[in-house]
């Protein structure tokens, strides 16, 4: 905040006053009434500015004889002290819809750079997972050919093995008739035995 709000204020009549007067009115009546106020106002700061060494650049005493001005101006002026109140009402009102367009504008950005960023983001992890999908397949291709080759190297296996276990049925049968002969010729050795110790005795 401003440490001589009267001051800053009486600056601003006067830059006022003199653009206003400087543009005119089509009524004669306002025109005259800028130009008294006009002088009045840059009559003050004259006297203002020719206090300033007497004060001896005390802030406080120019700061109450701008008060005393700005109360006189207020007074003398009264229509255009209220016209000027409502440009300040108006230009008040325009700064604040400003600030407003400007704080949606930058929400809107923010929202948009969001927006762009997760779609951004978004994009990369759909490219990771395709790039890992195409990794997957390549993985399965290769597996799906090794399991093929395993598989043929079983069907081998199987058949040689399957080979053997006939041999090795053969030779267990006959194994066992050899072994059935064996008995049956044991078994006729003891019957003639038997014949030749009855026919001895």
């Amino acid at each position: 905040m401003s440490l001589t709000p009267n001051l800053d204020k009486l600056f601003d009549i006067s830059m006022r006053l003199n653009k206003a007067s400087v543009y005119g009115s089509s009524n004669p009546l306002v025109t005259r009434e800028l130009e008294r106020a006009v002088h009045s106002i840059n009559a003050s700061l004259r006297n203002l500015s020719s206090q300033r060494d007497t004060f001896d650049h005390d802030t406080d005493s120019l700061e109450w004889e701008a008060y005393r001005f700005v109360g006189y101006f207020q007074l003398e002026f009264q229509e255009l002290a209220v016209l000027f109140g409502k440009e300040e009402e108006v230009e008040k009102k325009r700064k604040e819809e400003e600030e407003e367009r400007r704080k949606q504008a930058l929400a809107l950005a923010a929202f948009t750079s969001n927006h762009l960023d997760t779609l951004e983001d978004e994009k990369r992890a759909e490219e990771s997972i395709e790039t890992r999908l195409q990794a997957l397949r390549i993985e399965d291709k290769g597996e799906i050919r090794r399991l093929k080759r395993a598989r043929c190297k079983m069907c081998r296996k199987n058949s040689k093995l399957t080979e053997e276990n006939e041999k090795l049925k053969e030779k267990v049968e006959e194994s066992t008739r050899l072994e059935d002969e064996l008995k049956t010729a044991k078994a006729r050795s003891e019957k003639a035995m038997a014949e030749v110790k009855v026919l001895k005795g």
